[in-house]
């Protein structure tokens, strides 16, 4: 697995994101007998091929696959960006701290419900990350192997992106950006349609 691609990947976020991902702990990448130990201290099945602790911030994924980068993108990025910097995220993420310190369950029932929320934007951003490093073979083999749940998931985002953008995308899950004019206006026509010429005022 090409890890500068990680680092490429990251700046991507930071640019057209808006936001810094410095926060999060790890990656941290397997091979298979240390993810097989990682599965067993932690309860997640061995045929998993990622996982994300919003607790702790911290990512971990099995590198012997031929879809490790994307699921990298997955765990670390998208759920990175979700979980430290959405609303949502971070709600969710103080639960969890609460569910480790003092045995809260709250968390469990707060998350049911936003998970396809969750792991849609995740595979979204794999998506657009593969497709701005030029790694759409990748993407491809990927998707081929997502669970359907995943690909639903998925599809509801992609919806969001073609209807509104990925500037759409970002605001949908409440991830904080500046953004520019040209920006603006790309968005408001998205939105408004033909109807645009006639807006004197808009407010996001």
């Amino acid at each position: 697995m090409k890890e500068n691609l990680l680092y490429e990947a990251l700046a991507i976020a930071a640019n057209d994101v808006g936001v810094r991902l410095d926060a999060l702990d790890g990656p941290y990448l397997h091979d298979t007998a240390s993810w097989r130990e990682h599965c067993a201290l932690t309860h997640i099945p061995t045929t998993s091929q990622g996982a994300f602790y919003p607790a702790l911030l911290q990512s971990h994924v099995a590198t012997e696959n031929p879809c490790a980068l994307s699921v990298l993108f997955h765990e670390h990025i998208g759920h990175g960006l979700f979980y430290l910097h959405s609303p949502i995220g971070q709600h969710l993420r103080t639960l969890e701290q609460e569910v480790l310190a003092s045995s809260n369950s709250d968390a469990c029932s707060f998350v049911k419900p936003h998970l396809p929320a969750i792991e849609g934007f995740a595979v979204w951003t794999e998506k657009y990350l593969c497709h701005e490093l030029g790694l759409d073979t990748l993407w491809e083999r990927r998707f081929a192997s997502l669970d359907p749940s995943l690909r639903e998931a998925y599809f509801a985002v992609e919806a969001e992106n073609k209807r509104f953008g990925p500037w759409g995308v970002w605001y949908g899950a409440g991830l904080p950006r500046k953004y520019t004019l040209t920006e603006l206006n790309f968005f408001c026509r998205r939105i408004f349609g033909t109807q645009f010429p006639k807006i004197d005022f808009a407010l996001l």
